[in-house]
C-alpha cells in the first residue's frame, strides 16, 4: 500500500518535480558561474574580502527559491485531490486515513529533501574551490533556514489545501504569512542558528495539522479548533519576540554587521 501511494504521488507530481529541479539547477548554475567569473578575473581574495567586508553569503539570490518551490509543490500535489472528490476516494482505500495523508506528505518532504540536498552539495563543492571551508560552513548554516522555509511552506500549504473550512483556511494562511515573516526577518548570516529547533517544531506542527484536518471529517471539530488556537498563540508570541531573538543569535554568531551596529548605537 505504501508503494502504491508513493507511486500515485509521483505520477501526479513528476512534471512539477522535474521542472523544480530544472529551476534549481539553472538558478544555482547562474549564481555559481557569476562567482566563478569573479574569482577568475579578480582572484579568490576578492571573494574573501567581499564576504567579510559586506557580511555576505554570496548566494542571497537563492534565498526565497526553496520557500516558493515548497509551496507550489503542495498546491500541485493536493489541489487535484480536491477536484472531482478524489480525496474521498483516496480516503476510502483499505488503509488508515491519517496514514494515507501522512504518506502523501512524506512523499513531498522526500522530494524536496532530494532537491535541496543536491543543490546544497553542489554549492558547497563549488564554494570550497574559491573560499575557505570555514566561510563555506558559515554560508551553508545561513542557507539551512532557507531550506527549512521550503519544508514549512510545503507542509503548511498542504494543510491549507486539505482544510475543508474556509474560516480555518484563512487562519492557516495568516499563520503561514507570519511564518514567512519569521523565517526571513533577519538578513544577518547565521542569525537563526539557535532558533532552528523551534522552526523545526513549527514544521512538525504543520504536519500534525495535515492529519488533524482528517479529524474534521470524522467529527473532531472542537479538538481541531483548540489545537489550532494553541499553535496560533505560539506563532504570534514567537513572531512578537522574533526581532529580539534574531539579534541575540546574530550577536552570538559574531556577525560584524550586528556588532558594529551595536557599537555605533552605544556611542550615539
Amino acid at each position: 500500500m505504501k508503494k502504491m501511494i508513493f507511486y500515485k504521488e509521483w505520477i501526479k507530481t513528476r512534471w512539477y518535480v522535474l521542472a523544480a529541479a530544472a529551476i534549481l539547477i539553472s538558478g544555482t548554475a547562474y549564481i555559481l558561474l557569476g562567482l566563478g567569473k569573479a574569482s577568475q578575473f579578480r582572484g579568490n581574495a576578492f571573494l574573501w574580502g567581499y564576504v567579510i567586508a559586506h557580511d555576505s553569503v554570496l548566494i542571497e539570490q537563492l534565498k526565497y527559491l526553496p520557500f516558493i518551490l515548497g509551496g507550489l509543490l503542495a498546491v500541485v500535489q493536493m489541489l487535484p485531490e480536491l477536484s472531482g472528490k478524489r480525496l474521498k476516494l483516496t480516503l476510502h482505500i483499505p488503509y488508515p486515513q491519517w496514514k494515507t495523508i501522512l504518506l502523501m506528505c512524506l512523499y513531498g518532504i522526500a522530494a524536496l529533501s532530494v532537491l535541496f540536498s543536491v543543490q546544497a552539495v553542489a554549492i558547497s563543492i563549488a564554494l570550497n574551490q574559491w573560499i575557505a571551508s570555514e566561510l563555506v560552513c558559515r554560508i551553508m548554516k545561513t542557507a539551512a533556514v532557507w531550506y527549512l522555509a521550503g519544508f514549512v511552506s510545503y507542509i503548511w500549504s498542504a494543510s491549507v489545501c486539505l482544510e475543508p473550512s474556509w474560516k480555518i483556511r484563512t487562519l492557516l494562511l495568516v499563520l503561514l504569512a507570519g511564518m514567512a515573516r519569521l523565517l526571513f526577518i533577519s538578513p544577518v548570516p547565521e542569525a537563526y542558528n539557535g532558533f532552528l529547533p523551534w522552526l523545526a517544531l513549527y514544521s512538525a506542527a504543520g504536519l500534525c495539522m495535515v492529519c488533524i484536518n482528517i479529524m474534521s471529517i470524522q467529527g473532531f471539530y472542537p479538538t481541531k479548533i483548540m489545537i489550532y488556537g494553541g499553535i496560533s498563540y505560539l506563532c504570534i508570541q514567537t513572531s512578537y519576540y522574533a526581532d529580539k531573538l534574531t539579534m541575540v543569535f546574530a550577536l552570538r554568531a559574531g556577525s560584524p554587521v550586528c556588532l558594529y551596529g551595536a557599537g555605533s548605537s552605544r556611542s550615539g
